[in-house]
């Protein structure tokens, strides 16, 4: 079937008729620009059991390290940090375990919620936005030290900014009260307003949209600094240049229908919005950045600046 000169297959058809049964999941790392200039790998695991499944990470890692995994039961996993200073369980199970053990055995929005609750040692406190592509339905699970807090839905919107919502949570991790002055609480508001604006239609296309979000909630224009859901950290909350070099340094988008569809998804490295970062002009202007005990910094800058930006890129299936 033709129309208007393109292809159109019965799988088109029905991807344009269930818009409203879609999920989409999308997320950026938060991160020094040269802290995690190894982590634009994506693993491809065909273990000898359990569920064959994807993530990003680095070279080597049995886990992802960055939040992001897709696996062949349709499951979609992110994660974003709340609170740091955990208090660990040296007898509960490490993160790296938990995850590994859900991204690979689960098939399910309570088999993962289960297994990371399992003997949870409190040492990473985060909030895990899962989705199960087969069902329609979506979770936020918010693990702090000692307490958490499950949401499930099968119509609605799920954020994470590292702004802790939960009444318990907040009491734990003593969490500061909301400023849009706060960059963690202005993506929050910022994720509600992107929800009212785009909520009905938010497909692949409007997710990347969102991840380069540009606009700073307290003065209420755009602005790609630190409050900016695409952080530009190397620009102060004033416009100007600062010595920061970290904020959004990568991309992911799936759908549904891509993690059903062999656990296809959408990525970039770099800023979401597709701005480089000029590694020689940032170096120029802070020359500490250039002194002997920076020398691994200065490499990672380099390494970051070498990939980045890179297209939107299809990844999968292999």
């Amino acid at each position: 079937m033709r129309a208007r000169g393109y292809r159109v297959s019965l799988w088109d058809v029905v991807a344009a008729n269930a818009w409203s049964d879609m999920i989409v999941m999308s997320h950026n790392i938060w991160s020094g620009y040269g802290n995690d200039c190894m982590c634009n790998v994506v693993l491809d695991v065909k273990a000898g059991a359990g569920h064959a499944f994807r993530y990003q990470g680095a070279g080597a890692s049995i886990w992802s390290g960055e939040d992001w995994y897709v696996n062949d039961s349709g499951l979609m996993v992110a994660e974003t940090s709340l609170s740091d200073g955990a208090a660990g369980n040296p007898r509960g199970v490490p993160l790296f375990v938990r995850v590994r053990r859900a991204i690979q055995y689960d098939a399910s929005i309570t088999g993962v919620v289960k297994t990371l609750r399992a003997r949870y040692n409190g040492g990473y406190p985060g909030e895990w936005l899962i989705g199960d592509a087969k069902t329609g339905e979506i979770a936020s699970l918010q693990l702090g030290r000692r307490v958490s807090d499950l949401r499930r839905t099968r119509r609605g919107f799920y954020d994470s900014s590292n702004w802790v919502t939960e009444p318990n949570l907040r009491r734990e991790a003593r969490a500061p009260q909301p400023s849009i002055k706060n960059g963690a609480y202005a993506r929050y508001v910022r994720w509600g307003q992107l929800w009212a604006l785009e909520h009905g239609r938010i497909d692949a296309e409007v997710a990347r949209t969102m991840l380069a979000d540009h606009r700073d909630v307290y003065p209420g224009r755009d602005a790609p600094g630190p409050r900016a859901i695409c952080s530009h950290g190397e620009v102060d909350t004033a416009g100007k240049e600062s010595g920061s070099a970290g904020g959004a340094c990568d991309a992911k988008v799936v759908t549904s229908d891509m993690a059903l569809g062999g656990m296809r998804f959408l990525a970039r490295w770099g800023h979401p919005c597709g701005a480089a970062f000029d590694t020689d002009d940032f170096l120029s202007r802070h020359p500490g950045w250039r002194a002997g005990d920076d020398a691994f910094a200065v490499t990672g800058l380099l390494t970051f600046a070498r990939g980045a930006p890179n297209p939107w890129t299809a990844v999968g299936p292999f």
